[in-house]
């Protein structure tokens, strides 16, 4: 179905998604050759977070801030500056897949 979600109470991973610190993530996969990164800080209260999706990726088409940086290639590496400011809300990343 090209869907994949995750519950972090803790830094941890499950399946092909890890993260630093408490989170939600979900990952969509798109026909176009495109997937969408979203991540949310339900406790509103991170200094900062990193996401990995074990997954090739050849580059980030969007992202908003507080996404402060990405590494691409054999797996996609997000890395977020603070959330707290969010209040909650999710920050959405559009990737191309390699």
């Amino acid at each position: 179905m090209g869907v994949t979600a995750a519950a972090f109470w803790n830094a941890g991973a499950a399946g092909p998604l890890s993260a630093s610190g408490p989170c939600a993530v979900l990952v969509r996969e798109h026909a176009a050759g495109t997937a969408t990164v979203t991540v949310a800080d339900p406790r509103r209260d991170l200094d900062g977070l990193t996401v990995t999706w074990d997954r090739p990726v050849a580059g980030v088409l969007r992202g908003d801030p507080p996404l402060a940086g990405a590494r691409t290639g054999d797996r996609l590496a997000l890395t977020f500056g603070p959330t707290a400011g969010l209040e909650g809300a999710s920050v959405t990343v559009t990737v191309r897949l390699s």
